[in-house]
């Protein structure tokens, strides 16, 4: 150790009392620097677009020689089963040559089931089911849409 920091160490307590109290900040009119501060150094972002109102497309009609779109509504209590038949429908479509105009999920309703006693007014909820719906756009655009019907399930 340095001779220097050893009679530091021995003049110090004689110097400092033990207990020292501070009322003030020091620190107080001293700035900062924007230490910590980070946001200044990310590249600035465009400020957010409102969306557009989503257009909706026109359903084609249907005529002598051809069928207009048809809507394919799958629905059920598990969505992950849901989810599945859609695909299934979307896969066999395009295997078909049949174009799909469109799919989409229509919101999830929630229904509950409700148990009244036999010699009481309580109603007691027994089961609460959510049914979630998918929708499948086809064009058919072929006059004999009847054979792809048939061969699904």
């Amino acid at each position: 150790m340095n001779p220097v920091f050893r009679k530091v160490r021995h003049i110090w307590p004689c110097i400092c009392p033990q207990s020292v109290t501070v009322d003030t900040r020091q620190y107080k009119g001293m700035p900062t620097h924007t230490i910590g501060k980070w946001k200044y150094l990310l590249p600035k972002e465009a400020p957010k677009k409102k969306k557009d109102k989503q257009q909706m497309k026109q359903v084609v009609m249907a005529t002598q020689t051809a069928y207009g779109t048809l809507n394919v509504k799958v629905s059920g209590f598990d969505m992950t089963l849901v989810e599945h038949y859609a695909q299934y429908i979307h896969r066999l479509c395009d295997r078909l040559s049949v174009s799909v105009t469109e799919s989409y999920a229509l919101p999830t309703k929630t229904t509950e089931v409700s148990l009244m006693q036999d010699q009481g007014t309580k109603m007691f909820v027994d089961a609460v089911l959510k049914t979630h719906k998918r929708v499948v756009q086809v064009h058919l655009s072929n006059p004999l849409p009847s054979l792809h019907l048939s061969l699904s399930p």
